[in-house]
């Protein structure tokens, strides 16, 4: 894995939006670099993974990417379905959990 990550890869490897993984930076939960003035930040991969970690917290649920992902529907399906009801679900630290 690089040293450094982009806000999007991040937000794609703990399965947040960018916004979330700003948020997280201007809350100092998360280790972010700035290179110069005119770049952008820049996220410490071991940063990601302890963040990664508390956010895994939850006991028994998985987010709705992973759900997504292990039944083989696209992540907006899983949404209607929270929405709808049709999964047993939780809201915590900002997201949705899929409760197994």
């Amino acid at each position: 894995m690089k040293k450094h990550l982009t806000i999007t890869e991040a937000s794609k490897i703990l399965g947040i939006s960018r916004a979330c993984v700003r948020n997280a930076i201007i809350k100092r939960e998360l280790d972010a670099v700035q290179f110069n003035k005119k770049e952008r930040f820049y996220l410490k991969a071991e940063s990601i993974e302890e963040y990664k970690q508390k956010l895994s917290v939850v006991e028994n649920a998985i987010t709705t990417k992973e759900y997504s992902d292990q039944v083989g529907v696209t992540l907006q399906t899983v949404r209607n379905w929270i929405k709808s009801k049709k999964v047993n679900s939780m809201f915590h630290r900002g997201r949705y959990w899929i409760i197994l």
